[in-house]
């Protein structure tokens, strides 16, 4: 099962290196990037994408408080409707 706690730590890290001395710095942007895949006894792209959005929602919470923005990409695949899995990279930049 995956948790979004198994990334909340990188998120927290990649906010603390963005904002550390922000101005003298030319760090702009830190990429978080992971796997994911499952299979569900149906509807799988969907469920898939649910948990993609809800760590998203989270990650935009956490990053939202530390005035800074982030980005989904993804890509996602299936050949049927149990079996899915995706490539994930949440892009956090000021």
């Amino acid at each position: 099962m995956y948790k979004f706690a198994n990334i909340e730590e990188d998120v927290n890290r990649i906010c603390e290196t963005l904002n550390r001395k922000s101005s003298e710095s030319s760090i702009r942007c830190g990429l978080i990037a992971f796997y994911m895949n499952s299979v569900y006894k149906n509807d799988a792209v969907n469920k898939i994408d649910k948990q993609i959005n809800n760590f998203f929602q989270q990650t935009k919470n956490i990053v939202s408080k530390k005035g800074l923005c982030v980005e989904p990409y993804y890509e996602r695949y299936s050949e049927n409707d149990k079996d899915v899995y995706a490539s994930v990279v949440f892009s956090i930049r000021h």
